[in-house]
C-alpha cells in the first residue's frame, strides 16, 4: 500500500469513527463495529455484521471531506445505529 492509500484509509477510518464516536455513542451503550472495504481511492463499502449497509465517499481532499450514505432508505427507527439521517457529511 503507499503512503497515498494509507492516508486515504486513515482519513476514511477518522470520518466513521467521528459518526460512530460524536453523533451517537451516548446512545449506543456499546461500540458499533464497522468494516470497511475500499473499493477505490476515498471510496468504500461499509459492512456491519457482514452486510454492506453503506458508502463511504471522500468528495474533497483538502481538506479532506467523506459523506456516509447509508443504501436503503430506512425509517429512523431501522436505521442502524449510528445513522440518525441517511447521509452524514464530515470535514
Amino acid at each position: 500500500m503507499t503512503s497515498t492509500n494509507t492516508d486515504d484509509l486513515g482519513s476514511a477510518l477518522r470520518a466513521l469513527t467521528f459518526l460512530v464516536s460524536v453523533d451517537m455513542l451516548p446512545q449506543l451503550g456499546s461500540p458499533v463495529r464497522y468494516n470497511l472495504i475500499r473499493l477505490a481511492p476515498g471510496s468504500y463499502d461499509v459492512f456491519l455484521d457482514g452486510v454492506v449497509v453503506a458508502s463511504l465517499v471522500q468528495v474533497r481532499h483538502v481538506p479532506p471531506v467523506w459523506v456516509a450514505e447509508l443504501l436503503l432508505d430506512l425509517s429512523i427507527g431501522e436505521r442502524p445505529a449510528p445513522f440518525k439521517r441517511l447521509e452524514h457529511t464530515f470535514s
